[in-house]
């Protein structure tokens, strides 16, 4: 909270299974008026969906409040700034992705593969080729998050980039939230794989 602006709002989500009691809750929210909580608390897990199902929920909560969403910046618990400055820096570049176009950032930090090369059925385990298996044998993330390439375009690809301080414009991400419907956010939570940093990042 002190490294960022005074109208910039700071929405929490809290994981069910975490120690926060209703009292810890509202103590913290009372100290910090720019702080909104989340009302609903969603199992979360580490390399699980249920990760990028919290942050979908997040955002869907907020728009049922009416909040103005400009910009959606990503964050993990376990995440900190050390300077101030991070709204002038969204506001300029606008999406996380954008900014790391055609730099020598892009390799290190963003993967692209041609769903031609993905794994046709989902595999075990955590090398690259496996992740994406799983990745694109969900459903909703081939037909609804995938992009569809015009002809002449190049070929569809599936994006792959750290969640952690990613940032996109809010009406993006609030397309995304109204693309889903409920059977989907749940089928979401059930994913073994970390959904987080494909989902927003192909969309």
């Amino acid at each position: 909270m002190a490294f960022t602006s005074n109208t910039t709002l700071v929405l929490a989500h809290l994981s069910s299974i975490s120690n926060y009691t209703e009292s810890d809750i509202i103590d913290i929210a009372n100290h910090h008026p720019r702080l909104v909580v989340n009302c609903y608390r969603y199992f979360t897990k580490a390399y699980h969906g249920s990760l990028a199902h919290a942050h979908l929920r997040n955002i869907q909560w907020a728009m049922g409040l009416g909040i103005n969403i400009s910009h959606v910046l990503l964050w993990a618990s376990n995440s900190w700034f050390i300077r101030r400055g991070i709204e002038n820096y969204v506001n300029k570049h606008g999406s996380s992705l954008t900014n790391l176009e055609g730099t020598v950032r892009k390799n290190a930090f963003v993967q692209r593969l041609d769903v031609g090369r993905i794994l046709p059925d989902p595999r075990p385990g955590w090398a690259p080729k496996e992740v994406f298996s799983r990745v694109w044998s969900w459903k909703p993330f081939r037909e609804v998050i995938a992009p569809k390439a015009p002809a002449g375009s190049p070929v569809n690809t599936v994006t792959l980039s750290k969640h952690e301080g990613a940032f996109f414009p809010g009406p993006l991400m609030q397309k995304i939230v109204k693309a889903f419907d409920e059977d989907m956010f749940e089928s979401l939570a059930e994913q073994h794989v970390y959904m987080e940093e494909f989902l927003f990042q192909t969309w």
